[in-house]
């Protein structure tokens, strides 16, 4: 009979511990571990309640992000819009009737689309008055079938006529309140009149410029032109400068100049020689575009320069004390202002002009150009 040696028993007994004890416990192991990573994935099902899940009455529920084209108030979801057939509408009649002392110098204009849908504006009616102003009526229509926010900015709204004269509001429907809001009904047709001075040098043509109060809420016009008619002698020219008693022109109407800027031009409309040994140049920028354009200059930066090799350097000016300015020309407007130098050295008749802009990227740039005194 064989006896196994002390070496194959304690390998057999190696072999028995691995079976039985070893990899149980190494296959109970990865079970927990595995199974209670899966575990944090699944929910029993009798945690499922009614609140897991998504409520609706519709399959097509906004609720959860309710918009709202045009006014961020809640208020006007709360008015209930009728549904009217074509025949319950009442006629419109205009409710603009001029009185004895006004003349009426232009009515019945076409309606313009504003950026909101079916959301237009028309001049219905302008009026000379008495006072030396005339009245813009307008007429802002909502042809939705839904009510829309609107509103005006009125001290931003402005006329230019040909001449490059601005006009602001004098007065209004609405005033004291410049900036206002409202809502218009579905149909609705909202009118609203503006002060404006009289025409300036019988001034006919007008682009008009309207703002509203809110640029993202509320519609936008964009810039519109307007001809009127009406009988010259009622508004008798105004001089654009008056010559002061202490000076006398030397020089006046002056060509316009283009700038770096399309339909934004410039000229020297007219040179002062004062009793003070300065001489005041005065210069005109129109914004003949149909839109606003931003304008400035440096006057630390602007200087002439005469044919005998003089410079004359920015001494005063009618946006003193600020030497550097930026201002934004609406639609069709003409700024005026003056600048005094020295007075010319020597006689001197010829003069080369630099003008510099306020801010080289977004101003009107310049050319240097030669003007020869008479």
């Amino acid at each position: 009979m064989n006896t196994p040696n002390p070496e194959e028993k304690k390998n057999e007994r190696r072999r028995i511990i691995r079976s039985e004890f070893v990899l149980p416990l190494i296959v109970g192991i990865l079970v927990t571990v595995i199974g209670g990573y899966l575990l944090r994935f699944i929910t029993p099902i009798n945690q499922l309640t009614s609140t897991s899940l998504p409520q609706s009455t519709s399959i097509n529920d906004f609720s959860t992000n309710p918009i709202e084209e045009f006014s961020p108030s809640s208020t006007a979801t709360n008015i209930p819009i009728p549904i009217f057939t074509s025949t319950d509408l009442p006629t419109y009649t205009p409710t603009f009737t001029p009185t004895p002392s006004t003349i009426l110098i232009f009515e019945n204009g076409e309606f313009r689309q504003s950026t909101a849908t079916n959301f237009n504006v028309r001049v219905a009616k302008i009026e000379l008055r008495p006072n030396n102003k005339m009245r813009w009526y307008f007429e802002f229509w909502n042809q939705n079938d839904k009510e829309i926010l609107f509103g005006l900015d009125q001290s931003k709204i402005v006329l230019a006529d040909e001449f490059g004269n601005q006009y602001d509001v004098l007065d209004g429907t609405t005033f004291p309140n410049k900036v206002f809001e409202k809502t218009i009904a579905a149909g609705v047709k909202y009118e609203h009149w503006l002060d404006f001075n009289a025409p300036i040098n019988n001034a006919k043509s007008f682009f008009v410029t309207l703002v509203s109060s809110n640029y993202y809420w509320h519609p936008n016009y964009g810039v519109f032109e307007i001809n009127i008619n009406y009988d010259s002698a009622n508004t008798p020219p105004i001089p654009i400068y008056t010559v002061s008693t202490d000076s006398s022109i030397i020089f006046e109407n002056g060509e316009f100049i283009n700038t770096s800027f399309q339909n934004f031009i410039f000229r020297i409309a007219r040179i002062d020689l004062r009793s003070n040994n300065r001489m005041r140049w005065y210069f005109e920028f129109w914004n003949k575009s149909d839109k606003a354009s931003l304008f400035g200059l440096d006057h630390s930066l602007i200087t002439l320069s005469d044919e005998n090799g003089h410079q004359y350097t920015v001494l005063d000016s009618s946006s003193y004390p600020n030497k550097k300015f930026e201002w934004n020309i609406p639609a069709g407007v003409m700024v005026k202002i003056w600048i005094e130098f020295d007075a010319p050295l020597n006689n001197s008749k010829t003069f080369k002009v630099t003008l510099v802009p306020a801010n080289y990227y977004w101003h009107p740039r310049y050319a240097v150009f030669t003007l020869n005194l008479p």
